[in-house]
C-alpha cells in the first residue's frame, strides 16, 4: 500500500450531490479523477475554490466537499440545454403542422388545454389536444432525438451537389 485510505465527500459528475468516496490510496483517488478526465476542486479561502494537485490529496479534509470538474461534463450540460430548446422548437413545429393539416383539409376543430388535471394536479401533458367536429380527440405527443450532426458529411454532400455529381434535393421528393 502506498498511503493511508482517504474518505472524502465528492461531487462526481454528472451528479450535483456529494457522495462519500473512499480510496485506498492517493493513486486510487487520482485514478477516479482521471477516469473523468478531470481535476479535483475544493474550497479555498474567502469562499473561493481552487484546483487540488494530486500531491495534496493526502492532506484533504474529510469534512469538506470536493468536486471533480471536467470540460467533458460542461459539454454534456450544454448539450442537455440545447436539446431542451430544440425539443420545444420541434414540438411547436409539429403542433403547427397539425393545425395546418386540419385547416388545409377543412376540418373544424377546437384546441383544448394541453394539460390534464385531476384534483388540481397535472397528471398528463401533451404538445397539443384538439377536438375535431366529429367529436374525436387528437392527442399530439412528440418524441425525437438527434444525437449529432456530422459537418464533414454535410459539407461533402453539399460539394457533390454543387459539382453535379449527385442528385439534387428536388429529385428526392
Amino acid at each position: 500500500m502506498h498511503g493511508s485510505p482517504i474518505s472524502l465527500h465528492v461531487i462526481v459528475p454528472p451528479s450535483v450531490q456529494p457522495q462519500v468516496v473512499i480510496a485506498s490510496t492517493s493513486e486510487e483517488l487520482d485514478d477516479l479523477v482521471q477516469s473523468y478526465r478531470g481535476t479535483l476542486r475544493g474550497p479555498g479561502s474567502n469562499g473561493t475554490t481552487h484546483l487540488i494537485l494530486r500531491s495534496r490529496y493526502p492532506e484533504l479534509s474529510p469534512t469538506e466537499v470536493y468536486e471533480i470538474v471536467s470540460p467533458y461534463f460542461n459539454a454534456v450540460q450544454e448539450e442537455r440545454h440545447h436539446r431542451q430548446v430544440a425539443d420545444k422548437a420541434f414540438e411547436e413545429k409539429a403542433r403547427n403542422c397539425l393545425f395546418k393539416f386540419l385547416n388545409d383539409k377543412g376540418i373544424k376543430y377546437c384546441e383544448l388545454d394541453r394539460t390534464v388535471e385531476k384534483d388540481g394536479k397535472a397528471i398528463a401533458e401533451w404538445e397539443g389536444i384538439v377536438e375535431v367536429d366529429s367529436g374525436q380527440v387528437v392527442l399530439l405527443e412528440c418524441k425525437h432525438c438527434i444525437t449529432s450532426v456530422l459537418y464533414s458529411i454535410l459539407l461533402t454532400f453539399s460539394n457533390t451537389n454543387l459539382e453535379g455529381n449527385s442528385r439534387t434535393s428536388s429529385q428526392y421528393a
